[in-house]
Protein backbone atom coordinates (compact mmCIF):
# COMPACT_ATOMS: atom_id res chain seq x y z
CA UNK A 1 0.00 0.00 0.00
CA UNK A 2 1.24 3.43 -0.88
CA UNK A 3 1.23 5.62 2.21
CA UNK A 4 1.55 8.78 0.18
CA UNK A 5 4.45 10.90 1.42
CA UNK A 6 4.69 9.23 4.82
CA UNK A 7 7.94 7.73 3.57
CA UNK A 8 9.67 11.13 3.27
CA UNK A 9 12.20 11.32 6.07
CA UNK A 10 14.85 14.04 6.14
CA UNK A 11 17.34 14.28 8.98
CA UNK A 12 18.66 17.62 10.18
CA UNK A 13 22.01 16.93 8.51
CA UNK A 14 20.31 16.08 5.21
CA UNK A 15 18.11 19.15 5.51
CA UNK A 16 21.22 21.33 5.95
CA UNK A 17 22.98 19.95 2.88
CA UNK A 18 19.86 20.17 0.79
CA UNK A 19 19.62 23.81 1.81
CA UNK A 20 23.24 24.39 0.78
CA UNK A 21 22.55 22.59 -2.47
CA UNK A 22 19.54 24.84 -3.17
CA UNK A 23 21.52 28.02 -2.42
CA UNK A 24 24.31 26.95 -4.78
CA UNK A 25 21.79 26.21 -7.51
CA UNK A 26 20.19 29.60 -6.92
CA UNK A 27 23.53 31.42 -7.25
CA UNK A 28 24.35 29.44 -10.39
CA UNK A 29 20.95 30.38 -11.86
CA UNK A 30 21.63 34.08 -11.22
CA UNK A 31 25.02 33.79 -12.91
CA UNK A 32 23.45 32.07 -15.91
CA UNK A 33 20.88 34.86 -16.21
CA UNK A 34 23.59 37.53 -16.10
CA UNK A 35 25.82 35.62 -18.52
CA UNK A 36 22.97 35.06 -20.94
CA UNK A 37 21.99 38.71 -20.92
CA UNK A 38 25.60 39.87 -21.34
CA UNK A 39 26.39 37.54 -24.23
CA UNK A 40 23.10 38.26 -26.04
CA UNK A 41 23.43 42.05 -25.72
CA UNK A 42 26.98 41.88 -27.06
CA UNK A 43 25.64 40.25 -30.21
CA UNK A 44 22.76 42.68 -30.62
CA UNK A 45 21.92 45.74 -28.57
CA UNK A 46 18.88 45.31 -26.30
CA UNK A 47 18.71 41.61 -27.18
CA UNK A 48 18.44 39.57 -23.94
CA UNK A 49 18.56 35.87 -23.13
CA UNK A 50 18.62 36.43 -19.40
CA UNK A 51 16.12 33.84 -18.17
CA UNK A 52 18.00 30.56 -18.73
CA UNK A 53 18.80 30.27 -15.02
CA UNK A 54 15.20 31.02 -14.06
CA UNK A 55 13.93 28.25 -16.34
CA UNK A 56 16.45 25.72 -14.99
CA UNK A 57 15.69 26.54 -11.37
CA UNK A 58 11.94 26.25 -12.00
CA UNK A 59 12.50 22.76 -13.40
CA UNK A 60 14.90 21.56 -10.73
CA UNK A 61 13.46 23.04 -7.53
CA UNK A 62 9.91 23.95 -8.39
CA UNK A 63 7.78 27.09 -8.81
CA UNK A 64 8.79 28.91 -5.61
CA UNK A 65 12.49 28.76 -6.49
CA UNK A 66 11.79 29.74 -10.11
CA UNK A 67 9.63 32.79 -9.40
CA UNK A 68 11.99 33.93 -6.63
CA UNK A 69 14.97 33.69 -8.99
CA UNK A 70 13.16 35.62 -11.72
CA UNK A 71 11.99 38.33 -9.34
CA UNK A 72 15.34 38.83 -7.60
CA UNK A 73 17.15 39.01 -10.94
CA UNK A 74 14.78 41.70 -12.23
CA UNK A 75 15.10 43.67 -8.99
CA UNK A 76 18.89 43.44 -9.22
CA UNK A 77 18.90 44.56 -12.85
CA UNK A 78 16.58 47.48 -12.02
CA UNK A 79 19.58 49.17 -10.37
CA UNK A 80 20.82 50.01 -13.85
CA UNK A 81 17.45 50.08 -15.61
CA UNK A 82 14.34 50.77 -13.56
CA UNK A 83 12.08 49.21 -16.19
CA UNK A 84 13.25 45.74 -15.08
CA UNK A 85 11.32 46.29 -11.89
CA UNK A 86 8.08 46.55 -13.82
CA UNK A 87 8.70 43.35 -15.77
CA UNK A 88 9.24 41.25 -12.63
CA UNK A 89 5.59 40.21 -12.77
CA UNK A 90 6.25 38.52 -16.14
CA UNK A 91 9.23 36.64 -14.68
CA UNK A 92 7.06 35.41 -11.82
CA UNK A 93 4.40 34.09 -14.19
CA UNK A 94 7.09 32.45 -16.32
CA UNK A 95 8.70 30.73 -13.35
CA UNK A 96 5.41 29.20 -12.28
CA UNK A 97 4.32 28.04 -15.74
CA UNK A 98 7.72 26.55 -16.62
CA UNK A 99 7.64 24.54 -13.38
CA UNK A 100 4.13 23.36 -14.22
CA UNK A 101 5.13 22.30 -17.75
CA UNK A 102 8.20 20.49 -16.47
CA UNK A 103 6.15 18.56 -13.91
CA UNK A 104 3.71 17.54 -16.67
CA UNK A 105 6.59 16.15 -18.75
CA UNK A 106 6.62 18.75 -21.53
CA UNK A 107 10.41 19.03 -21.30
CA UNK A 108 10.68 15.37 -22.24
CA UNK A 109 11.34 16.16 -25.90
CA UNK A 110 12.08 19.21 -28.02
CA UNK A 111 8.83 18.71 -29.93
CA UNK A 112 6.69 18.79 -26.76
CA UNK A 113 8.56 21.81 -25.51
CA UNK A 114 8.15 23.73 -28.77
CA UNK A 115 4.43 22.96 -28.91
CA UNK A 116 3.62 23.92 -25.31
CA UNK A 117 6.26 25.86 -23.38
CA UNK A 118 7.54 28.06 -26.18
CA UNK A 119 4.10 29.38 -27.31
CA UNK A 120 3.24 30.13 -23.68
CA UNK A 121 6.43 32.10 -23.07
CA UNK A 122 5.93 33.83 -26.42
CA UNK A 123 2.45 34.96 -25.39
CA UNK A 124 3.68 36.22 -22.02
CA UNK A 125 6.94 37.92 -22.99
CA UNK A 126 6.30 38.54 -26.66
CA UNK A 127 2.77 39.80 -27.05
CA UNK A 128 2.11 40.66 -23.40
CA UNK A 129 5.59 42.02 -22.71
CA UNK A 130 5.69 44.28 -25.74
CA UNK A 131 2.23 45.62 -25.02
CA UNK A 132 3.34 46.40 -21.47
CA UNK A 133 6.45 48.11 -22.85
CA UNK A 134 4.36 50.32 -25.12
CA UNK A 135 1.97 51.16 -22.33
CA UNK A 136 4.64 51.96 -19.76
CA UNK A 137 6.37 54.22 -22.28
CA UNK A 138 3.17 56.01 -23.21
CA UNK A 139 3.14 54.36 -26.68
CA UNK A 140 6.10 56.45 -27.85
CA UNK A 141 7.88 54.98 -30.89
CA UNK A 142 11.38 56.17 -30.05
CA UNK A 143 11.43 54.39 -26.72
CA UNK A 144 10.66 50.96 -28.20
CA UNK A 145 13.16 48.24 -27.40
CA UNK A 146 15.20 46.96 -30.38
CA UNK A 147 14.54 50.21 -32.21
CA UNK A 148 17.45 49.57 -34.70
CA UNK A 149 15.65 46.46 -35.92
CA UNK A 150 12.45 48.50 -36.39
CA UNK A 151 14.42 51.04 -38.44
CA UNK A 152 15.96 48.29 -40.56
CA UNK A 153 12.57 46.75 -41.39
CA UNK A 154 11.04 50.15 -42.05
CA UNK A 155 13.83 51.07 -44.47
CA UNK A 156 13.62 47.68 -46.17
CA UNK A 157 9.88 47.39 -46.60
CA UNK A 158 8.68 50.92 -46.12
CA UNK A 159 5.84 52.03 -43.91
CA UNK A 160 5.69 53.67 -40.52
CA UNK A 161 8.02 52.77 -37.61
CA UNK A 162 4.96 52.84 -35.42
CA UNK A 163 3.37 50.22 -37.67
CA UNK A 164 6.42 47.91 -37.70
CA UNK A 165 7.55 48.44 -34.09
CA UNK A 166 5.23 46.03 -32.37
CA UNK A 167 5.43 42.98 -34.73
CA UNK A 168 9.23 43.26 -35.08
CA UNK A 169 9.80 43.40 -31.34
CA UNK A 170 7.39 40.51 -30.80
CA UNK A 171 9.25 38.41 -33.39
CA UNK A 172 12.61 39.17 -31.76
CA UNK A 173 11.16 38.24 -28.36
CA UNK A 174 9.98 34.90 -29.81
CA UNK A 175 13.47 34.11 -31.11
CA UNK A 176 14.97 35.11 -27.78
CA UNK A 177 12.68 32.78 -25.80
CA UNK A 178 13.33 29.95 -28.26
CA UNK A 179 17.07 30.28 -27.64
CA UNK A 180 16.51 30.37 -23.86
CA UNK A 181 14.39 27.20 -23.88
CA UNK A 182 16.78 25.29 -26.15
CA UNK A 183 19.79 26.17 -23.99
CA UNK A 184 17.88 25.17 -20.82
CA UNK A 185 16.66 21.93 -22.46
CA UNK A 186 20.15 20.76 -23.43
CA UNK A 187 21.56 21.69 -20.02
CA UNK A 188 18.85 19.59 -18.35
CA UNK A 189 19.61 16.66 -20.64
CA UNK A 190 23.33 16.97 -19.86
CA UNK A 191 22.81 16.72 -16.09
CA UNK A 192 23.44 13.12 -14.88
CA UNK A 193 20.36 11.15 -13.84
CA UNK A 194 21.63 10.69 -10.28
CA UNK A 195 22.03 14.43 -9.77
CA UNK A 196 18.63 15.07 -11.34
CA UNK A 197 17.01 12.73 -8.83
CA UNK A 198 18.76 14.52 -5.98
CA UNK A 199 17.86 17.97 -7.28
CA UNK A 200 14.38 17.44 -8.64
CA UNK A 201 11.93 18.99 -6.20
CA UNK A 202 13.84 17.96 -3.08
CA UNK A 203 12.90 21.13 -1.25
CA UNK A 204 9.67 21.69 -3.11
CA UNK A 205 7.46 19.18 -1.30
CA UNK A 206 5.10 17.89 -3.97
CA UNK A 207 1.62 17.68 -2.58
CA UNK A 208 -1.55 16.52 -4.22
CA UNK A 209 -3.56 19.64 -3.65
CA UNK A 210 -6.70 17.97 -2.38
CA UNK A 211 -6.74 19.79 0.94
CA UNK A 212 -9.98 21.72 1.43
CA UNK A 213 -8.25 24.00 3.91
CA UNK A 214 -5.50 24.68 1.38
CA UNK A 215 -8.08 25.70 -1.22
CA UNK A 216 -9.54 28.11 1.29
CA UNK A 217 -6.14 29.56 2.14
CA UNK A 218 -5.33 29.92 -1.56
CA UNK A 219 -8.62 31.71 -2.19
CA UNK A 220 -8.12 34.04 0.78
CA UNK A 221 -4.54 34.81 -0.29
CA UNK A 222 -5.62 35.50 -3.87
CA UNK A 223 -8.53 37.73 -2.87
CA UNK A 224 -6.37 39.62 -0.38
CA UNK A 225 -3.67 40.18 -3.01
CA UNK A 226 -6.22 41.46 -5.51
CA UNK A 227 -7.76 43.82 -2.94
CA UNK A 228 -4.35 45.22 -1.99
CA UNK A 229 -3.31 45.64 -5.64
CA UNK A 230 -6.51 47.42 -6.66
CA UNK A 231 -6.53 49.50 -3.49
CA UNK A 232 -3.02 50.65 -4.34
CA UNK A 233 -4.11 51.45 -7.87
CA UNK A 234 -7.11 53.49 -6.69
CA UNK A 235 -4.94 55.28 -4.15
CA UNK A 236 -2.47 56.16 -6.89
CA UNK A 237 -5.21 57.66 -9.05
CA UNK A 238 -6.58 59.62 -6.11
CA UNK A 239 -3.15 60.88 -5.11
CA UNK A 240 -2.37 61.91 -8.67
CA UNK A 241 -5.70 63.71 -8.96
CA UNK A 242 -4.97 65.51 -5.70
CA UNK A 243 -1.61 66.60 -7.07
CA UNK A 244 -3.30 68.01 -10.17
CA UNK A 245 -5.69 70.00 -8.02
CA UNK A 246 -2.77 71.44 -6.08
CA UNK A 247 -0.99 72.34 -9.30
CA UNK A 248 -4.16 74.01 -10.49
CA UNK A 249 -3.62 76.73 -7.94
CA UNK A 250 0.12 77.01 -8.48
CA UNK A 251 0.38 77.01 -12.30
CA UNK A 252 -0.90 80.00 -14.31
CA UNK A 253 -4.17 79.40 -16.09
CA UNK A 254 -2.49 80.14 -19.42
CA UNK A 255 -0.37 77.01 -19.05
CA UNK A 256 -3.24 74.68 -18.13
CA UNK A 257 -4.15 73.89 -21.70
CA UNK A 258 -6.10 70.85 -22.82
CA UNK A 259 -2.90 69.39 -24.25
CA UNK A 260 -1.11 69.81 -20.94
CA UNK A 261 -3.96 68.20 -19.00
CA UNK A 262 -4.08 65.32 -21.50
CA UNK A 263 -0.34 64.69 -21.09
CA UNK A 264 -0.69 64.77 -17.30
CA UNK A 265 -3.51 62.23 -17.42
CA UNK A 266 -1.45 59.97 -19.66
CA UNK A 267 1.39 60.22 -17.19
CA UNK A 268 -1.09 59.36 -14.44
CA UNK A 269 -2.11 56.18 -16.29
CA UNK A 270 1.48 55.15 -16.92
CA UNK A 271 2.50 55.79 -13.34
CA UNK A 272 -0.50 53.85 -12.04
CA UNK A 273 0.35 50.92 -14.33
CA UNK A 274 3.93 50.87 -13.06
CA UNK A 275 2.78 50.91 -9.46
CA UNK A 276 0.27 48.17 -10.23
CA UNK A 277 2.95 45.94 -11.81
CA UNK A 278 5.26 46.39 -8.85
CA UNK A 279 2.56 45.74 -6.24
CA UNK A 280 1.10 42.73 -8.04
CA UNK A 281 4.58 41.23 -8.48
CA UNK A 282 5.32 41.57 -4.78
CA UNK A 283 1.88 40.23 -3.86
CA UNK A 284 2.25 37.13 -6.05
CA UNK A 285 5.69 36.43 -4.64
CA UNK A 286 4.42 36.76 -1.07
CA UNK A 287 1.41 34.59 -1.86
CA UNK A 288 3.68 31.79 -3.10
CA UNK A 289 5.82 32.02 0.02
CA UNK A 290 2.71 31.86 2.22
CA UNK A 291 1.31 28.87 0.34
CA UNK A 292 4.68 27.09 0.34
CA UNK A 293 5.03 27.58 4.08
CA UNK A 294 1.45 26.40 4.56
CA UNK A 295 2.04 23.33 2.38
CA UNK A 296 5.34 22.34 3.95
CA UNK A 297 4.47 22.94 7.58
CA UNK A 298 0.72 22.32 7.77
CA UNK A 299 -0.78 20.43 4.81
CA UNK A 300 2.20 18.09 4.48
CA UNK A 301 2.25 17.14 8.16
CA UNK A 302 -1.51 16.92 8.67
CA UNK A 303 -2.00 14.84 5.50
CA UNK A 304 0.85 12.58 6.52
CA UNK A 305 -0.77 12.09 9.94
CA UNK A 306 -4.12 11.35 8.29
CA UNK A 307 -2.66 8.72 5.99
CA UNK A 308 -0.72 7.09 8.81
CA UNK A 309 -3.93 6.97 10.83
CA UNK A 310 -5.83 5.39 7.92
CA UNK A 311 -3.18 2.73 7.33
CA UNK A 312 -2.80 2.07 11.07
CA UNK A 313 -6.43 0.88 11.15
CA UNK A 314 -5.79 -1.75 8.46
CA UNK A 315 -5.48 -5.37 9.50
CA UNK A 316 -2.92 -6.28 6.85
CA UNK A 317 0.44 -7.07 8.47
CA UNK A 318 2.49 -5.56 5.64
CA UNK A 319 0.54 -2.31 5.79
CA UNK A 320 1.05 -2.12 9.52
CA UNK A 321 4.76 -2.70 9.15
CA UNK A 322 4.96 0.14 6.62
CA UNK A 323 2.91 2.30 8.96
CA UNK A 324 5.31 1.69 11.83
CA UNK A 325 8.25 2.55 9.58
CA UNK A 326 6.51 5.75 8.48
CA UNK A 327 5.67 6.60 12.09
CA UNK A 328 9.27 6.12 13.20
CA UNK A 329 10.43 8.30 10.30
CA UNK A 330 7.97 11.07 11.04
CA UNK A 331 9.97 14.20 11.82
CA UNK A 332 8.01 17.38 12.51
CA UNK A 333 10.11 20.44 13.33
CA UNK A 334 7.97 23.52 12.85
CA UNK A 335 8.55 25.05 16.27
CA UNK A 336 4.84 25.66 16.82
CA UNK A 337 1.56 23.90 17.60
CA UNK A 338 1.97 21.63 14.56
CA UNK A 339 5.13 20.17 16.10
CA UNK A 340 3.30 19.58 19.38
CA UNK A 341 0.45 17.96 17.47
CA UNK A 342 2.91 15.72 15.65
CA UNK A 343 4.54 14.54 18.87
CA UNK A 344 1.16 13.84 20.48
CA UNK A 345 0.02 12.05 17.33
CA UNK A 346 3.10 9.81 17.30
CA UNK A 347 2.48 8.76 20.89
CA UNK A 348 -1.23 8.09 20.30
CA UNK A 349 -0.69 6.07 17.11
CA UNK A 350 2.09 4.05 18.74
CA UNK A 351 -0.20 3.22 21.66
CA UNK A 352 -3.05 2.42 19.27
CA UNK A 353 -0.97 0.06 17.16
CA UNK A 354 0.48 -1.66 20.24
CA UNK A 355 -3.07 -2.15 21.51
CA UNK A 356 -4.23 -3.46 18.12
CA UNK A 357 -1.32 -5.89 18.00
CA UNK A 358 -2.17 -7.20 21.45
CA UNK A 359 -5.83 -7.48 20.44
CA UNK A 360 -4.88 -9.31 17.25
CA UNK A 361 -2.70 -11.75 19.19
CA UNK A 362 -5.52 -12.39 21.66
CA UNK A 363 -7.97 -12.83 18.78
CA UNK A 364 -5.70 -15.37 17.10
CA UNK A 365 -5.32 -17.25 20.39
CA UNK A 366 -9.09 -17.34 20.92
CA UNK A 367 -9.70 -18.43 17.32
CA UNK A 368 -7.13 -21.20 17.65
CA UNK A 369 -8.70 -22.31 20.91
CA UNK A 370 -12.18 -22.31 19.40
CA UNK A 371 -10.98 -24.30 16.40
CA UNK A 372 -9.37 -26.88 18.67
CA UNK A 373 -12.55 -27.10 20.78
CA UNK A 374 -14.64 -27.67 17.66
CA UNK A 375 -12.23 -30.33 16.41
CA UNK A 376 -12.25 -32.07 19.82
CA UNK A 377 -16.05 -31.91 20.00
CA UNK A 378 -16.35 -33.32 16.50
CA UNK A 379 -13.86 -36.06 17.39
CA UNK A 380 -16.01 -37.02 20.39
CA UNK A 381 -19.07 -37.16 18.14
CA UNK A 382 -17.36 -39.37 15.59
CA UNK A 383 -15.94 -41.71 18.21
CA UNK A 384 -19.37 -42.03 19.75
CA UNK A 385 -20.53 -43.03 16.30
CA UNK A 386 -17.69 -45.60 16.37
CA UNK A 387 -15.97 -43.88 13.47
CA UNK A 388 -12.41 -42.62 13.73
CA UNK A 389 -11.76 -38.91 14.25
CA UNK A 390 -9.80 -38.79 11.01
CA UNK A 391 -13.13 -38.42 9.20
CA UNK A 392 -13.35 -34.91 10.66
CA UNK A 393 -9.90 -33.95 9.47
CA UNK A 394 -10.50 -35.33 6.00
CA UNK A 395 -13.84 -33.60 5.42
CA UNK A 396 -12.43 -30.28 6.64
CA UNK A 397 -9.56 -30.63 4.18
CA UNK A 398 -11.85 -31.69 1.35
CA UNK A 399 -14.26 -28.76 1.70
CA UNK A 400 -11.38 -26.28 1.81
CA UNK A 401 -9.83 -27.69 -1.38
CA UNK A 402 -13.15 -27.69 -3.23
CA UNK A 403 -14.12 -24.21 -2.07
CA UNK A 404 -10.77 -22.74 -3.12
CA UNK A 405 -11.00 -24.45 -6.50
CA UNK A 406 -14.51 -23.07 -7.03
CA UNK A 407 -13.25 -19.60 -6.13
CA UNK A 408 -10.44 -20.01 -8.69
CA UNK A 409 -13.09 -20.90 -11.30
CA UNK A 410 -14.93 -17.69 -10.33
CA UNK A 411 -17.97 -19.60 -9.13
CA UNK A 412 -20.11 -17.74 -6.58
CA UNK A 413 -17.57 -14.89 -6.20
CA UNK A 414 -19.94 -12.95 -3.93
CA UNK A 415 -19.94 -15.87 -1.46
CA UNK A 416 -16.58 -17.62 -1.79
CA UNK A 417 -14.30 -15.04 -0.20
CA UNK A 418 -11.12 -16.01 1.64
CA UNK A 419 -12.85 -15.32 4.94
CA UNK A 420 -15.82 -17.50 4.03
CA UNK A 421 -13.57 -20.40 3.02
CA UNK A 422 -11.67 -20.18 6.28
CA UNK A 423 -14.91 -20.20 8.28
CA UNK A 424 -16.19 -23.13 6.20
CA UNK A 425 -13.07 -25.14 7.03
CA UNK A 426 -13.47 -24.40 10.76
CA UNK A 427 -17.21 -25.21 10.74
CA UNK A 428 -17.04 -28.42 8.68
CA UNK A 429 -16.38 -30.75 11.67
CA UNK A 430 -19.72 -29.70 13.20
CA UNK A 431 -21.91 -31.00 10.38
CA UNK A 432 -22.87 -34.16 12.35
CA UNK A 433 -23.09 -32.54 15.80
CA UNK A 434 -26.79 -33.44 15.93
CA UNK A 435 -25.85 -37.12 16.37
CA UNK A 436 -25.24 -36.32 20.03
CA UNK A 437 -29.01 -36.57 20.54
CA UNK A 438 -29.29 -39.92 18.78
CA UNK A 439 -29.33 -42.89 21.15
CA UNK A 440 -26.42 -45.33 21.12
CA UNK A 441 -28.75 -48.20 20.30
CA UNK A 442 -29.57 -46.56 16.99
CA UNK A 443 -26.27 -44.85 16.35
CA UNK A 444 -24.16 -47.97 16.91
CA UNK A 445 -26.61 -50.63 15.84
CA UNK A 446 -25.02 -53.48 13.91
CA UNK A 447 -26.90 -54.17 10.75
CA UNK A 448 -29.50 -52.09 8.90
CA UNK A 449 -31.87 -49.70 10.65
CA UNK A 450 -35.59 -50.32 10.53
CA UNK A 451 -37.98 -47.68 9.22
CA UNK A 452 -38.67 -46.12 12.63
CA UNK A 453 -34.97 -46.01 13.56
CA UNK A 454 -34.08 -44.48 10.21
CA UNK A 455 -36.65 -41.71 10.70
CA UNK A 456 -35.07 -40.94 14.07
CA UNK A 457 -31.60 -40.90 12.48
CA UNK A 458 -32.85 -38.45 9.86
CA UNK A 459 -33.60 -35.99 12.67
CA UNK A 460 -29.90 -35.38 13.46
CA UNK A 461 -29.64 -32.34 11.06
CA UNK A 462 -32.48 -30.63 12.95
CA UNK A 463 -30.92 -31.55 16.29
CA UNK A 464 -27.64 -30.08 15.03
CA UNK A 465 -29.26 -26.78 14.11
CA UNK A 466 -30.85 -26.53 17.56
CA UNK A 467 -27.51 -27.24 19.25
CA UNK A 468 -25.80 -24.50 17.22
CA UNK A 469 -28.55 -22.06 18.23
CA UNK A 470 -28.11 -22.97 21.89
CA UNK A 471 -24.36 -22.54 21.73
CA UNK A 472 -24.75 -19.15 20.07
CA UNK A 473 -27.20 -18.00 22.75
CA UNK A 474 -24.77 -18.90 25.52
CA UNK A 475 -21.44 -17.68 24.19
CA UNK A 476 -22.54 -15.04 21.69
CA UNK A 477 -22.39 -14.79 17.92
CA UNK A 478 -19.30 -16.06 16.13
CA UNK A 479 -18.51 -15.53 12.43
CA UNK A 480 -18.70 -19.23 11.61
CA UNK A 481 -21.99 -20.05 13.38
CA UNK A 482 -24.10 -19.18 10.34
CA UNK A 483 -22.07 -21.53 8.16
CA UNK A 484 -22.10 -24.24 10.84
CA UNK A 485 -25.90 -23.97 11.01
CA UNK A 486 -26.16 -24.35 7.22
CA UNK A 487 -23.89 -27.40 7.32
CA UNK A 488 -25.76 -29.19 10.09
CA UNK A 489 -29.27 -28.47 8.79
CA UNK A 490 -28.82 -29.09 5.07
CA UNK A 491 -25.91 -31.48 4.44
CA UNK A 492 -28.33 -34.30 3.60
CA UNK A 493 -30.43 -32.27 1.17
CA UNK A 494 -30.27 -33.36 -2.48
CA UNK A 495 -29.93 -31.11 -5.52
CA UNK A 496 -33.18 -32.48 -6.99
CA UNK A 497 -35.12 -31.97 -3.73
CA UNK A 498 -35.34 -35.65 -2.67
CA UNK A 499 -33.11 -35.30 0.38
CA UNK A 500 -34.00 -34.60 4.00
CA UNK A 501 -35.09 -33.11 6.35
CA UNK A 502 -36.58 -30.10 4.46
CA UNK A 503 -36.71 -31.35 0.84
CA UNK A 504 -34.88 -28.25 -0.40
CA UNK A 505 -33.51 -28.29 -3.92
CA UNK A 506 -31.06 -26.44 -6.16
CA UNK A 507 -29.90 -23.04 -4.97
CA UNK A 508 -32.32 -23.23 -2.05
CA UNK A 509 -29.66 -25.38 -0.39
CA UNK A 510 -26.87 -23.21 1.09
CA UNK A 511 -23.59 -23.47 -0.82
CA UNK A 512 -21.68 -24.73 2.24
CA UNK A 513 -24.08 -27.68 2.58
CA UNK A 514 -23.81 -28.51 -1.15
CA UNK A 515 -20.02 -28.59 -0.87
CA UNK A 516 -19.86 -30.82 2.21
CA UNK A 517 -22.50 -33.17 0.77
CA UNK A 518 -20.07 -34.19 -1.97
CA UNK A 519 -17.11 -34.41 0.41
CA UNK A 520 -19.05 -36.38 3.05
CA UNK A 521 -20.23 -39.01 0.55
CA UNK A 522 -16.75 -39.41 -0.90
CA UNK A 523 -15.27 -39.96 2.53
CA UNK A 524 -17.96 -42.50 3.45
CA UNK A 525 -17.37 -44.49 0.26
CA UNK A 526 -13.57 -44.29 0.45
CA UNK A 527 -13.31 -45.36 4.12
CA UNK A 528 -13.17 -48.99 5.24
CA UNK A 529 -15.60 -50.17 7.92
CA UNK A 530 -16.27 -53.57 9.44
CA UNK A 531 -19.51 -53.76 7.48
CA UNK A 532 -17.90 -52.78 4.16
CA UNK A 533 -14.65 -52.46 2.28
CA UNK A 534 -13.46 -49.14 0.90
CA UNK A 535 -14.31 -48.51 -2.72
CA UNK A 536 -11.72 -47.85 -5.42
CA UNK A 537 -11.42 -44.22 -6.40
CA UNK A 538 -12.54 -44.79 -9.98
CA UNK A 539 -15.62 -46.67 -8.72
CA UNK A 540 -16.41 -43.88 -6.26
CA UNK A 541 -16.21 -41.22 -8.98
CA UNK A 542 -18.39 -43.39 -11.26
CA UNK A 543 -21.02 -43.87 -8.53
CA UNK A 544 -21.03 -40.20 -7.56
CA UNK A 545 -21.07 -39.05 -11.17
CA UNK A 546 -24.28 -40.99 -11.66
CA UNK A 547 -25.82 -38.77 -8.97
CA UNK A 548 -24.53 -35.53 -10.51
CA UNK A 549 -27.53 -33.26 -10.91
CA UNK A 550 -29.72 -35.40 -8.64
CA UNK A 551 -27.84 -35.73 -5.36
CA UNK A 552 -25.01 -33.29 -6.05
CA UNK A 553 -24.75 -29.73 -7.34
CA UNK A 554 -23.15 -30.18 -10.82
CA UNK A 555 -20.70 -27.30 -10.32
CA UNK A 556 -19.59 -28.61 -6.95
CA UNK A 557 -19.18 -32.19 -8.20
CA UNK A 558 -17.25 -31.08 -11.32
CA UNK A 559 -14.89 -29.00 -9.18
CA UNK A 560 -14.47 -31.92 -6.77
CA UNK A 561 -13.57 -34.24 -9.65
CA UNK A 562 -11.02 -31.74 -10.99
CA UNK A 563 -9.28 -31.58 -7.59
CA UNK A 564 -9.01 -35.36 -7.25
CA UNK A 565 -5.23 -35.35 -6.75
CA UNK A 566 -5.40 -32.94 -3.82
CA UNK A 567 -8.34 -34.85 -2.34
CA UNK A 568 -6.39 -38.12 -2.45
CA UNK A 569 -3.39 -36.51 -0.78
CA UNK A 570 -5.57 -35.41 2.12
CA UNK A 571 -7.12 -38.89 2.27
CA UNK A 572 -3.67 -40.50 2.56
CA UNK A 573 -2.54 -37.99 5.16
CA UNK A 574 -5.48 -38.72 7.46
CA UNK A 575 -6.09 -42.41 6.66
CA UNK A 576 -8.00 -44.46 9.27
CA UNK A 577 -5.93 -46.85 11.38
CA UNK A 578 -8.59 -48.77 13.31
CA UNK A 579 -11.43 -50.58 11.52
CA UNK A 580 -12.39 -52.98 14.29
CA UNK A 581 -15.38 -50.94 15.36
CA UNK A 582 -18.69 -50.82 13.62
CA UNK A 583 -20.78 -47.79 12.97
CA UNK A 584 -23.55 -46.36 10.93
CA UNK A 585 -23.03 -43.80 8.13
CA UNK A 586 -26.12 -41.84 7.14
CA UNK A 587 -25.26 -41.21 3.54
Amino acid sequence: MDLGFTHITITNNQRFWKGVHAVLLFILAMLLNVAGGTVASSVYENFRCDSVGTVLLSCLLGPLAGITAGYIYDVFMSIGDITHFYYAILSIITGYLVSYFYEKGYFGSIKKMLLTVWPTMFLIHGIGGEFLTKYLNNFEIQTQANYPAVSFVTNAFGGSPYLWGYPVNVAIEAVEKLIVLLVAYFILKAIPERIMKESNRNLNVKLRHTSIIRHKVTLITFVTSCVIAFATLIYTFMEFAHSLRELDGMIPVSLLTDEYISVMRQQQMVFAARVFCVVVGVEILLAFFILYYYDYNIVFNITRMTRIMDSAMKEDANIRENTLAALRGMDVHTGDEIEELGQTFQSLIQELMDSMQREQAEKETITKMQTNIIATLADIIENRDLNTGEHVMRTSGYVEVVAKAMKARNLYPEILTDEYIQQLRISAPLHDIGKIRISDTILNKKGPLNREEYEIMKMHPIFGGEIIDQIEERIGAMPYFDIARDLTLYHHEWWDGSGYPFKKKGDEIPLAARIIAVCDVFDALSSERVYKKEFKVEDIIRIMKAERGTHFDPDVFDTFAETQNEILQIREKYRDEDYSKSGKETV
